[in-house]
């Protein structure tokens, strides 16, 4: 799973920290019993390395979300490892306290002190841990008080992505083995469930952590089976949950055993333009590209739901999470061969491909032979194009493969995904970004874009990038990110809109049978 996916999932990752008690591990909706997911991974996905949704089954962030449109509108936190946080100095500074009560799965307490020492651990010359790139420096205040100072505004604290470190377990460890180190194997978090044990290639075993509040977690056991056919340990009764693709996840819709969450995410999956191809440097090729895609059929090829948002626009995650985002290109092959008429390029050999002054319409489309919904979209826009004359060759590789073509601008189009944030957006449409898009006004707003942290100031700069956007057509959405969960019928407290499975583990409860 790509990373800018795994920072969606988490990002609201459960109940707040103080409505996940434990009392005597029943209930009246019936006896709380171990509850079976397959994660497509291993033992791994509890390393830092990897950023993976499950370390937060064991480690708490800072703060939860109740939902996605809180998460991704930075609206309405709640206290997780924190109990109270106020910025100052323009955001560049933050004073955070702790909860009194929140504590390691070894009984110690968690403190600022925590707090610092990932910090420094983070900035180690041997580590350089992501998360710690906007941080300047952090002063302890107390055993319960820190103040983080970040060297340009910063919403930080309130992501719910970053995990901290124990201090009292960690601080003899040698940092340049950092991402190595064994802890990762048998972690000791503050989270909703404390590791038990694991097989290596096989499962982690996880158990719920009795912490104080006023409600009873039903699911008192966790256990993780790493890989293997999750449609067909599902159809086996080895587990209970697992997530799928749409279109594998179409088979058991019927199946009154489960029951499945659909959730799609900003960001999204499209259609790249490699503006150094000198056909698609033409906007009005590209915009005739894009009129030649129906891309509602599409959806309906990947098994994807009917009401999924389009746009031709980038936009923030809060602006996917209200519907506040460009209307799309219509579907019109007609006038998507009056815009190639009009620009040269017409089938005058009669083999069924445009050319023009002797070269063809073509070009190679490429996509990661491990996202279902990508490896299948090549054959279908193929298709689409070739219906107005495009000559499209498709290609499927690696993911590594494609990511290093993208990177080096070795491609001609490629289906890839979009991450939600300006970091991001530049990386791929800013001046001398992957793709080519000269467009200094979209870069300028871009990058002011990457320093505001008011929400109403960021969706207002994106609005005026979306107009460019759906101007130039720098690139063409397909769909956005979904994720399917297929959870037992048997399983009770799932909110649509809280996120996925391993996000609610610790507000669900199985009914009575």
């Amino acid at each position: 799973m790509p990373r800018a996916a795994q920072v969606l999932l988490a990002l609201v990752l459960g109940s707040s920290f103080a409505s996940c008690g434990l009392t005597d591990g029943s209930s009246a909706e019936g006896e709380s019993r171990t509850l079976r997911v397959l994660y497509e991974s291993d033992e791994r996905s509890l390393y830092p390395a990897m950023e993976d949704v499950p370390r937060f089954l064991v480690f708490h962030p800072l703060v939860r979300y109740r939902s996605l449109p809180d998460a991704f509108c930075w609206r309405n936190p709640e206290p997780a490892l924190a109990a109270r946080w106020t910025p100052t100095d323009g955001f560049r500074t933050w004073m955070i306290e702790l909860r009194e009560d929140a504590r390691w799965h070894d009984g110690e307490p968690f403190t600022a002190h925590d707090m610092a020492f990932t910090v420094e651990l983070w900035k180690h010359p041997d580590v350089q841990h992501w998360a710690a790139a906007k941080i300047d420096s952090v002063s302890v205040l107390g055993e319960r008080t820190v103040r983080i100072f970040f060297d340009r505004p910063s919403r930080n604290p309130l992501n719910a992505w970053d995990i901290w470190y124990p201090k009292h377990l960690l601080q003899d460890f040698d940092p340049a083995e950092f991402w190595e180190w064994e802890f990762w194997r048998t972690p000791v978090g503050n989270g909703p469930f404390r590791f038990v044990t694991a097989v290596s290639g096989e499962r982690a075993e996880l158990e719920a952590h009795p912490l104080p509040g006023p409600r009873e977690r039903r699911i008192q056991r966790v256990v993780l089976n790493w890989g293997g056919s999750a449609l067909g340990q599902l159809k086996a009764g080895a587990v209970d949950a697992a997530s799928l693709e749409p279109s594998d996840a179409a088979v058991l819709r019927d199946d009154p055993a489960f029951v499945l969450r659909f959730q799609a995410y900003p960001g999204g999956v499209w259609i790249f333009w490699n503006h150094r191809n000198a056909a698609l440097a033409e906007r009005s090729v590209r915009r005739a590209l894009t009129l030649a895609i129906d891309r509602r059929e599409l959806h309906r090829a990947l098994e994807l739901p009917a009401d999924l948002p389009v746009t031709d626009a980038l936009h923030t995650p809060c602006q996917f999470a209200t519907g506040d985002i460009t209307e799309p290109l219509p579907y019109d092959p007609d006038s998507a061969a009056v815009l190639l008429d009009r620009a040269g390029w017409r089938d005058r050999d009669g083999d069924g491909f445009r050319e023009r002054a002797g070269s063809d319409l073509a070009f190679e489309l490429l996509a990661p032979a491990s996202w279902l919904g990508a490896a299948r979209s090549v054959t279908y826009v193929q298709q689409r194009l070739r219906e107005v004359g495009v000559d499209v060759s498709v290609s499927t590789a690696d993911f590594q493969v494609v990511d290093e073509k993208i990177k080096s601008g070795d491609f001609d189009a490629v289906i890839w995904i979009a991450a939600p944030d300006p970091p991001h957006h530049l990386e791929r449409f800013g001046t001398g970004g992957w793709v080519g898009y000269e467009n200094p006004r979209v870069t300028s707003l871009l990058e002011m874009a990457d320093t505001l942290v008011v929400q109403e100031r960021l969706d207002s700069v994106y609005l005026e990038v979306s107009a460019s956007f759906r101007e130039d057509v720098p690139a063409t959405y397909l769909y956005p990110k979904v994720d399917v969960d297929v959870v037992p019928a048997g399983l009770a407290g799932f909110d649509p809109d809280g996120g996925t499975l391993l996000m609610n583990l610790d507000r669900l409860w199985w009914v009575e049978e």
